[in-house]
């Protein structure tokens, strides 16, 4: 299915930003990035040659909310409920790290037009 792709992009999942996180909001979020995720890891960790990398979506909550403080890769992740699905979400990426594909957790956040408003 993925014989000769050299990259996959993975960035799917529940959205955030809408609607009110309910408990079945919240089952939501983390079972869209697990599941997807965890299909397309065991997808490529099957597939011969596996491509050289994935790169999955991730976010940047990992550290949790630490105010103004500054940190590194080499801090603790966050103990609430973003940070735990985070965690979860980049586990599940474990098939292909152990079929030797290399894995970017692509953290990032809310993008902002010049005018300050979210971009679509």
């Amino acid at each position: 299915m993925l014989t000769g792709v050299r990259a996959v992009i993975h960035l799917a999942g529940e959205s955030l930003a809408q609607g009110r996180w309910t408990a079945k909001k919240k089952a939501r979020i983390l079972d869209s990035r697990l599941r997807g995720t965890l299909l397309l890891a065991e997808t490529i960790a099957g597939t011969s040659p596996p491509p050289d990398v994935l790169i999955s979506a991730s976010a940047k909550e990992y550290y949790g909310d630490r105010g103004n403080s500054v940190l590194s890769e080499q801090d603790p992740p966050g103990n609430d409920f973003l940070a735990h699905v985070i965690q979860h979400w980049e586990s599940v990426c474990r098939p292909a790290v152990d079929a030797g594909v290399r894995i970017v957790n692509l953290g990032s956040g809310v993008v902002l037009s010049r005018a300050g408003a979210v971009l679509d």
